[in-house]
């Protein structure tokens, strides 16, 4: 396969869009995909020259097939080439913008002188494990999503450090390390099922014992591995079974009983940078246009002849399984992937990584789609990935759009789908959904007076069928739409009127055939829509209060729990809101009850829905909470009702305990040297900043709480402790000792997104092995049941 090469070089006078048509016309379609889409679509999309620079494109109807190698080689340097025409264009006009020259100040020939233009409710968190344990808060039951601690029957399995802890967990009062086993770089999140544990962590720089190397003359490309480790822990004492490297970076996953999914952002290897123009002399004269073509003439054709020349090695993201000991390189697998036409899509893929818990043997399964995959959601059926179309940000598009993939699941099988496109962007994998095959979104489209690409419509020419509607509104707008597949094409059924204008959605959740979508600026207006007739989907009602809500959970009898923030008439924010809206009369959605923390804070369940824990058998919810005055961070354990509101039970504060001298020491990367000790005992004040910063850092952090019959477990960043529900303000009935974490910066316990996508903090080393523990962030969700 090294010898794979295209073999002919051609001339910068060949990059059109037509030339890249037509190779990729070549690559073979699907078998199921009109024979008539192809052409005619990218045709429909911009003409035989293809889409002009600014021009709002919808998405390619369907993905292709990789193929062979061969076959995928070609398509990847198509989408190079792609790439450089429109960068060359770009440059050829002016808009360069290459050390400190700004697009809109570049000057146009000299010809003409001037300015260039400026162009199912359930409480219990939705998987409950067995043996009474709460379960880890999902957005659809029974799709679970990895988290840093899991329970499975009397068992507490934790990822602290660099560390899996498993916990005997069968008694508050005598809660113990079974044991614990060392993860290979930086551990992020788990599964666990039956006797096995699934470890995703992040393998940064090349594997040692292979020929995997960073590249210092290519600084955009360093090596990231996720590295999926089996670990066995039927015997109480965990052992590694499998290790994976994939070379790409963890998002999110998802399991579906012993089918474990894991959605991988692959980094591009090669990325272009854009041409060096300088479009004046050193004297300050500008240059002619025949002076500016020849310098970006060089850079095309230099960018040419290295696409031209590239081998299939060159784009493809590596694998590795250890075996015996030994890393073992897998075999490159054209066939996975899925290919955009060249141009519509930014650099990057997304992979849906498969492993089968019950058939190790069979190794890892990849399905691959060109595009970085920002928000996901899944359910018993299908796979949803959705990207961002950056090509705005580059003025390849008149405006800020959004392509959807699906995939259809059965067992370990994951088979693509269809694709489409639609205007805007999601806030989360909650702003998605689908029910009985149709896709259901709300976006937020930000207009600067521009036209919008979308509805599509079954039957319109060009790339997904996209029409230009009149230019909407400037400032932000929301909308909810209705996606149907046909064929492999995700086309619009209907949307809502706009709503929220000049407001971003804070929260989204589609529950049977309705949608609630909140929407913030200066107050906090929850839309109810009626998604009873997909085609026509109707805002039903409003409902306007101060603040805002985060997400939004399901309760009983047409109720939702709300988590968000005050605020006042101005929009100032104030303290942390829980709120109760009956949504009974979807027309006139009201406040059923509210309440407010009495001082300033935050709680990761704003920003991560598996920081909040639902009681699998009592109306009880617990989150963390951080006091913005004091620091401090506690367990918030309410009871809720739908008739009675919420009922605060205690907050439970981790006890610090006092580090010696050594274990700081330790947390600053000293050695553990009986001298050093020493000269500490002698000279106190020459150490006493760092046993100040200790004190204050090694304050333990609450990042978990865990419901289990009248008990409740606190995970913090120094302990594992049970504490009686009846008893939350006096001392727990067990406590489990981990080790201190010091991390550059406390790590935030949750968040962010797919795109969420995952990220952790550094650390020092413990002598014992303890580090900073990772946090992590992949956008997900839950529901609940038995409130009153």
């Amino acid at each position: 396969m090294s010898e794979l090469r295209r073999g002919t070089h051609r001339s910068a006078s060949t990059l059109g869009w037509a030339t890249a048509l037509g190779l990729i016309a070549c690559s073979g379609q699907l078998a199921d995909e009109p024979t008539t889409g192809n052409g005619a679509d990218l045709q429909g999309a911009g003409g035989p020259e293809g889409p002009a620079l600014g021009e709002a494109v919808a998405f390619e109807a369907a993905l292709r097939a990789g193929g062979s190698c061969e076959r995928l080689l070609q398509s990847f340097q198509d989408q190079l080439l792609e790439q450089v025409r429109e960068r060359a264009e770009q440059a050829r006009n002016g808009q360069g913008g290459y050390y400190g020259y700004p697009v809109a100040t570049a000057p146009v020939p000299a010809s003409a002188p001037g300015q260039a233009d400026s162009s199912n409710p359930l409480l219990a968190g939705g998987a409950t494990s067995s043996g009474g344990f709460s379960g880890t808060t999902v957005q659809v039951p029974g799709v679970d999503e990895a988290d840093f601690v899991k329970t499975e029957g009397d068992h507490i399995y934790l990822l602290h450090g660099p560390s899996l802890y498993v916990l005997d967990a069968a008694s508050a009062e005598s809660t113990e390390i079974l044991g614990s086993v060392a993860i290979e770089g930086d551990p992020i999140e788990l599964f666990a099922r039956g006797d096995e544990v699934v470890v995703f962590s992040r393998y940064y720089g090349a594997l040692p014992g292979t020929d995997q190397s960073t590249n210092p003359y290519n600084y955009y490309y360093y090596p990231t591995y996720t590295k999926l480790t089996v670990v066995d822990v039927g015997s109480g004492a965990p052992q590694v079974v499998r290790e994976s490297y994939v070379e790409g970076d963890y998002a999110s996953s998802r399991r579906h009983d012993g089918i474990v999914r894991a959605i991988l952002q692959e980094s591009s290897k090669a990325q272009l940078d854009y041409p060096n123009v300088s479009y004046v002399d050193f004297l300050g004269h500008p240059y002619s246009q025949a002076e500016i073509d020849r310098q970006v003439d060089l850079w095309v054709s230099l960018a040419t002849d290295t696409i031209e020349d590239s081998l299939i090695e060159d784009y493809l993201p590596s694998e590795f399984e250890r075996v015996d000991g030994v890393l073992v390189k897998k075999p490159l697998r054209c066939g996975d992937y899925w290919l955009p036409g060249p141009g519509l899509t930014q650099a990057g893929a997304s992979t849906i990584l498969t492993l089968d818990l019950d058939d190790l043997d069979t190794g890892l399964r990849r399905t691959t789609v060109l595009g970085y995959a920002d928000r996901i959601y899944a359910n018993d059926d299908a796979i949803v990935l959705t990207q961002t179309d950056y090509r705005y940000y580059t003025g390849q598009q008149a405006s800020l759009q959004t392509n959807i993939h699906r995939f259809e699941i059965a067992g370990a099988e994951t088979h693509y789908a269809a694709s489409g496109t639609f205007a805007g962007s999601i806030s989360s994998q909650f702003s998605l959904d689908e029910q009985d095959g149709v896709i259901r979104l709300a976006t937020t489209e930000s207009n600067w007076g521009v036209p919008s690409p979308l509805p599509l419509e079954e039957g319109i020419a060009g790339a997904g069928g996209g029409v230009a509607l009149p230019a909407p509104p400037a400032g932000p707008v929301s909308r909810v739409l209705t996606l149907g597949q046909r064929g492999q094409r995700l086309i619009e059924l209907g949307r809502s009127a706009d709503f929220g204008a000049n407001e971003q959605v804070y929260a989204t959740r589609f529950l049977g055939d309705r949608g609630y979508v909140v929407t913030f600026r200066q107050i906090d207006p929850l839309f109810v829509i009626d998604l009873s007739d997909p085609s026509d989907p109707k805002i039903a009602g409003e409902l306007q209060l101060q603040g805002f809500s985060n997400f939004l959970y399901p309760l009983p009898d047409q109720h939702l729990l709300a988590i968000g923030q005050d605020a006042d008439a101005s929009g100032f924010v104030q303290g942390m809101a829980l709120q109760i809206f009956d949504v009974r009369d979807s027309s006139a959605p009201r406040l059923a009850h509210k309440y407010v923390f009495s001082e300033q804070g935050y709680s990761d369940a704003s920003s991560d829905h598996r920081a909040i824990t639902f009681h699998p058998d009592q109306n009880l919810v617990a989150f963390p909470f951080q006091s913005y005055n004091t620091g401090e961070t506690t367990l918030e354990v309410f009871r809720v009702s739908i008739s009675d509101g919420f009922t605060r039970l205690g907050g439970v504060q981790p006890r610090a305990r006092e580090l010696s001298p050594r274990e700081c020491l330790a947390l600053y990367g000293y050695p553990d040297d009986p001298a050093l000790l020493e000269d500490v005992a002698a000279n106190p004040d020459n150490y006493a900043y760092i046993f100040d910063e200790c004190r204050y850092y090694a304050q333990p952090r609450l990042r978990r709480g865990l419901f289990r019959g009248d008990d409740v477990y606190t995970v913090t960043t120094q302990d594992v402790s049970a504490y009686a529900l009846d008893g939350l303000a006096g001392p727990a009935l067990s406590s489990v000792a981990l080790p201190v974490n010091y991390p550059y910066y406390y790590p935030y316990y949750g968040g962010g997104g797919m795109a969420g996508a995952a990220g952790s903090a550094g650390s020092f080393s413990m002598p014992d092995g303890g580090t900073g523990a990772a946090g992590s962030a992949a956008m997900t969700g839950a529901g609940g049941a038995g409130f009153e």
